[in-house]
């Protein structure tokens, strides 16, 4: 797992680069308010795959970072870690 971080940063790519990936599968942010009913109601806008996405995923599927795909799990165990060094 450590080796595909490491081959990450040997195309130069970087911590965010890894985040910028995973926000675009897993993002959701609140858009504005309506009225609904009388009563104020908050809208969020998500991404599909927020909704479905979970350990298996984690453990089972890549992504892929600037061409090169890396496990989704060697992201969650060191990405914490590269990020500081960032």
């Amino acid at each position: 797992m450590k080796r595909e971080l490491e081959r990450l940063a040997a195309r130069g790519l970087s911590a965010t680069d890894a985040y910028a990936a995973l926000r675009d599968q897993l993002w959701s942010a609140g858009v504005g308010t309506l009225v609904e009913a009388g009563e104020l109601r908050a809208v969020d806008l998500a991404s599909d795959r927020r909704a479905s996405f979970d350990v298996w995923n984690l453990r089972n599927e890549s992504i892929t970072i600037g061409g090169l795909a890396i496990s989704l799990v060697a992201l969650v165990f060191f990405l914490p870690a590269w990020i500081k060094s960032d």
